[in-house]
């Protein structure tokens, strides 16, 4: 299997968002009602705290299951046509992402949202970057996410391709102004991609390989191979001893 390197970028003008509280569409008026059903998705003393504050602060009833996120997406999704869940609160952006483009959830706007620090309400609009060059723009400073090439194979693949294209001396004087851009570097070669999926970041290095899926799930990401050409490797296989 080959694997070219790559940035990916997702729309430019997609917004920071944070997806944490989403209504069942049936049920969206249900915190009128006396009883209020709710799946949670966070630690479990978290979801204690929030069911009797509320509870409290609210004057109605909280019913609390606590699931995972793909078991709360799986259950509100077998409930289509019933459902009995009127809140999914908490979890990772994906699933409930998901949840909407399935139709299972309901839009709603805070009526907090103007009360948004401005970076959090204004839009990213980027220059498309077409090279390793144009990711030392200052206009993508704190923008772009590399795994750690001490834990990650693909980040390792991204310092050797960088050597074989530029020479070793070149190359690390390419990472170290590249650094000035990084936002941070995760242990995983997979959480890039999926921090441009989430809005966290404008930029990831990446395996090309990676960009599909996030694009079928409904991400607006792109891929972009580098000008100056990119690196591969061979997915292995090996049989352990003993």
């Amino acid at each position: 299997m080959t694997r070219s390197f790559h940035p990916i970028l997702p729309a430019l003008t997609a917004g920071i968002a944070a997806l944490c509280l989403v209504a069942t569409p049936a049920r969206a008026q249900a915190a009128t009602e006396d009883t209020l059903n709710v799946l949670c998705s966070v630690q479990a003393d978290w979801c204690s705290l929030i069911q009797t504050t509320f509870s409290r602060v609210a004057g109605i009833k909280v019913n609390v299951s606590v699931r995972s996120t793909g078991e709360a997406l799986a259950q509100i999704n077998a409930e289509r046509a019933n459902p009995k869940t009127d809140v999914w609160f908490g979890g990772t952006g994906d699933p409930h992402l998901a949840a909407a483009e399935q139709e299972l959830t309901a839009v709603y706007k805070s009526p907090s949202l103007a009360r948004l620090h401005p970076w959090a309400q204004a839009k990213r609009k980027l220059p498309v970057p077409r090279s390793w060059a144009d990711l030392l723009r200052p206009e993508y400073k704190g923008e772009v996410q590399m795994a750690n090439p001490a834990s990650s194979g693909g980040a390792y693949t991204t310092v050797a391709t960088l050597v074989q294209l530029m020479g070793e001396d070149a190359a690390w004087d390419y990472l170290a102004r590249l650094h000035k851009n990084i936002n941070t570097y995760p242990r995983s070669g997979e959480a890039p991609i999926k921090a441009v999926s989430r809005g966290e970041s404008a930029l990831a290095i990446g395996f090309i390989a990676l960009a599909p899926g996030e694009k079928a799930l409904g991400f607006p990401t792109e891929a972009i191979t580098p000008a100056e050409g990119t690196g591969a490797e061979i997915g292995a296989m090996s049989l352990v001893k003993g």
